[in-house]
C-alpha cells in the first residue's frame, strides 16, 4: 500500500504520542473514502500531503450531499487528538440517525 500514510494522524506524523485518537482519525480517511471515492488529502506530492494532514485541509465541499457525514467528519479531522470525538461519541452520533429511521 504505497500511500499509506494517508490514514496517518498528524500526531503521527509529528512524532507525538499515538492514542485511541489516532484510530479515530483512521477511521475518519476510511469514511471519506467509502463516502466520496477519493482521498480526503492529495497525494500528488508526500510533502504536501503531510502539510495537509497536519494542517487538517481537506475537501468538505465534496460532502455537500452528505451533512451528517460532514459534520461527523469535521469532528474527527480535528489535529488536536483531546478535541477529536471519541469512539464513544461517533456510535451515539449514529445511532441518531438509526433512531430516526425506526
Amino acid at each position: 500500500m504505497r500511500h499509506y500514510f494517508i490514514f496517518w494522524a498528524p500526531e503521527i506524523i509529528m512524532d507525538q504520542q499515538v492514542s485511541r485518537a489516532s484510530d479515530v482519525w483512521a477511521l475518519g480517511a476510511i469514511l471519506y473514502i467509502l463516502v466520496t471515492g477519493t482521498y480526503p488529502f492529495d497525494l500528488n506530492n508526500e510533502e504536501q500531503t503531510m502539510n495537509n494532514i497536519t494542517h487538517c485541509n481537506l475537501n468538505y465541499r465534496i460532502l455537500i450531499n452528505h451533512p451528517r457525514v460532514s459534520y461527523l467528519l469535521k469532528n474527527i479531522f480535528i489535529i488536536d487528538p483531546k478535541e477529536r470525538w471519541t469512539s464513544d461519541k461517533i456510535l451515539a452520533y449514529c445511532q441518531e440517525d438509526f433512531a430516526i429511521i425506526i
